[in-house]
């Protein structure tokens, strides 16, 4: 991805250094594509309970996913400079346990069938020596869509990032980078929404299943913080290292960690830390369709009062996607 990224903009020179110049910078090209996806995700812990606490065997949800992503040219700053504007849609639904396979009465409740809609703008510069500095600003929410349709949360997050490209000699990919954001969320907390629905569930019943509404929808590592209700400061550093074993499949590996600064409300003093190890393989079929088969594991640990202690968590996931891209640009 990110070699691909940087091709339009670069070149390489043919001496021992690697030097970089400035080959095209197209100010006027406009670049529409869509990609259409499908994930099937199998989690071993589907309410990101404590192991010792856990009630609920492995799950596997079916998301769908439409994003519309529209660059607006490359803009020339000086010699060694470019700017790449995107904006992009997402559309996804999540089907809980489309196949049926847990008896839980909390899982047959249609209102855990989940929308997310979310608007974004990145601003990325693309600086000599694969350094990258990105501004970028995005809007999100979740909803039902299933019986009466109730809005979960929505949120804005202007962030900024900072990444350092290394392209090795023998063609791998090495990232290192770094993300300052804010998110401004508004909407019920998880506990208010679960005791408004399931007014039956004890105190610590609700403390387990509220992250359930935090961790619902899969996102970026490098670009999203944790949705708990409260508006909070994240900083996220990540590595990833990809490798092409041949000219359809490419293997990568991600690590990456989030720190979460509550700032308002009742979250005022928890911090979460989250530490994410991920492990892809992608198999290009043809021009426009890839399928990726993924594992990641994932730590939460949560700093606060013993209600936030019932929020520690691992969690094992893998997901296999298929994805059609379709750009209206040659």
């Amino acid at each position: 991805f990110f070699a691909d990224s940087l091709s339009e903009a670069y070149t390489m020179e043919e001496d021992p250094m690697g030097e970089q110049r400035l080959l095209q910078v197209r100010n006027s090209t406009i670049t529409p594509s869509v990609t259409a996806s499908s994930y099937f995700i199998h989690t071993n812990n589907p309410l990101k309970q404590p192991e010792n606490n856990k009630n609920l065997d492995d799950i596997t949800n079916l998301m769908l996913s439409l994003n519309l992503s529209l660059g607006v040219g490359e803009f020339g700053i000086g010699e060694n400079v470019v700017v790449t504007p995107n904006l992009t849609f997402v559309r996804q639904r999540v089907f809980v346990d489309p196949v049926k396979d847990q008896g839980s009465a909390f899982l047959k409740d249609e209102k855990q069938n989940t929308d997310s809609t979310s608007f974004g703008l990145s601003i990325p510069f693309l600086l000599p020596n694969d350094f990258r500095l990105t501004f970028a600003h995005s809007y999100s929410s979740v909803s039902t869509y299933r019986g009466s349709k109730q809005t979960i949360m929505y949120s804005n997050t202007p962030s900024l990032d900072f990444s350092k490209d290394f392209l090795l000699i023998n063609g791998d990919v090495l990232t290192f980078g770094s993300t300052l954001n804010y998110t401004f969320s508004k909407g019920p907390t998880g506990e208010e929404l679960l005791k408004e629905q399931f007014p039956e569930l004890t105190d610590e019943e609700i403390a387990f299943f509220s992250n359930y509404y935090s961790f619902n929808t899969p996102g970026s590592p490098t670009q999203s913080s944790p949705s708990n209700s409260g508006d909070n400061l994240g900083h996220v550093l990540y590595f990833s290292y990809s490798k092409q074993l041949t000219e359809t499949l490419i293997i990568s590996s991600t690590v990456s960690h989030v720190v979460s600064n509550y700032t308002k409300a009742d979250n005022k003093s928890k911090t979460d830390k989250i530490l994410n190890v991920g492990l892809n393989a992608t198999y290009q079929v043809n021009e426009s369709l890839s399928l990726t088969a993924s594992s990641s594991f994932t730590r939460k640990r949560t700093s606060g009062t013993e209600s936030d202690h019932l929020q520690h968590f691992d969690d094992l996931t893998q997901s296999l996607n298929l994805s059609f891209v379709h750009s209206f640009s040659k």
